[in-house]
């Protein structure tokens, strides 16, 4: 049974993304056509960053607004899981910059609108 479990896990977990994809050529900010067609499904899916964390990538507005509106969501850089832009920045200690420019280290989620 346990090799049954493990054997899935690692299933799943191959089939993560790795983020951020592969970009059509074109407008260089065009999401990639994997993330438009995740949007266009409605779908939240994990994804890996460099660092092998795999969060939630959230595409759509209406999502996003409703994530950013929900108290446990925060974007304390100092938190342990908070996703780092590359794996030497994590592996250094150095904190990256918060992901919204209405947030702080001190404020959760859309707190400061």
């Amino acid at each position: 049974m346990a090799n049954r479990a493990t054997n899935s896990t690692v299933r799943a977990l191959a089939d993560i993304p790795e983020y951020p994809m592969q970009r059509a050529a074109g407008c260089p900010f065009d999401p990639s056509p994997a993330q438009r067609n995740l949007a266009q499904e409605g779908l939240v899916p994990k994804i890996r960053l460099c660092d092998g964390s795999t969060p939630w990538l959230v595409t759509r507005y209406h999502d996003q607004r409703a994530l950013l509106a929900d108290p446990r969501i925060s974007a304390d850089i100092s938190h342990p899981n908070f996703p780092n832009q590359t794996a030497g920045l994590r592996s250094a200690g150095i904190p990256t910059e918060p992901s919204s420019p209405w947030t702080t280290p001190s404020t959760h989620g859309c707190a400061a609108w």
